[in-house]
């Protein structure tokens, strides 16, 4: 089963991003994030969202 979620710094990696950058990008409402319980998961959804944007956008 594939992966349905990642913590900031699992998503920091996934991405080639510094921590500080996915809180920014989460921050600004540039990357969609859900919390449960007091962790902030992003989603892979969210993530190719993101990206996909992010191309569409160059």
């Amino acid at each position: 089963m594939d992966r349905l979620c990642y913590t900031v710094p699992q998503a920091s990696q996934a991405m080639a991003l510094s921590q500080t950058a996915i809180w920014g990008l989460i921050s600004r409402g540039e990357l969609k994030s859900i919390k449960i319980g007091k962790r902030r998961l992003i989603t892979a959804e969210a993530l190719q969202e993101f990206i996909a944007g992010k191309q569409d956008a160059a």
